[in-house]
């Protein structure tokens, strides 16, 4: 999946897939329900909430993606030369180490300093 018609076709496939599991479920249960034992019963009980949970991870593998693709990243698969920003985008900044301050950081902190000493409180005696 790699374009956003893809995902939204898939994103309706796998709901007509759902509609279509629980309608053959009824159906089943309506024309053989007095003939079915019950562990057949459980079978198909079983295996049709395994086949809504697949089909249910399935939606939300592809509305993920989907989400993925309306934020304008290729995602994992992404084909993007240029960097992770893809083709024809800048490469997003790359954070800086934890030990690198920036250089405004010391008068930042000796002006916060100075800001807060006139405001200090001593806590009061219990």
């Amino acid at each position: 999946m790699s374009s956003r018609p893809v995902v939204i076709a898939g994103i309706i496939g796998g709901v007509v897939v759902g509609v279509a599991l629980f309608v053959l479920a009824l159906v089943l249960v309506a024309i053989l329900g007095g003939a079915l034992s019950a562990q057949m019963m459980a079978t198909l009980v079983l295996l049709t909430l395994l086949g809504f949970v697949l089909d249910a991870t399935w939606l939300c593998l592809a509305v993920d993606r989907l989400a993925k693709l309306d934020h304008g990243s290729e995602g994992e698969e992404g084909d993007g030369g240029e960097g992770r920003g893809g083709p024809g985008r800048p490469s997003p900044p790359h954070p800086r180490p934890p030990s690198e301050d920036p250089d405004w950081w010391p008068e930042f902190e000796r002006d916060f300093r100075d800001y807060l000493e006139p405001r200090e409180r001593t806590p009061a005696a219990d």
